[in-house]
């Protein structure tokens, strides 16, 4: 099965998450990948994002 990770660093490389995403059995071509990743993007991006505002909150409340 085809697999996409995504790994997201702050600004010194400092590792914020780590993600997986399922791009299927039956991938064969770069288009169907394409394809998929394309389908997969709202929901990656939404996941990056929340990423992000929860590392920021962390980091807030470290200083605050």
């Amino acid at each position: 099965m085809a697999q996409m990770k995504i790994i997201l660093t702050d600004d010194l490389g400092v590792e914020i998450n780590t993600r997986s995403y399922d791009l299927g059995k039956s991938l064969k071509k770069l288009g169907e990948m394409e394809g998929k990743i394309e389908q997969l993007r709202p929901q990656i991006l939404g996941d990056l994002t929340n990423d992000l505002l929860s590392s920021v909150q962390k980091e807030d409340k470290k200083k605050g």
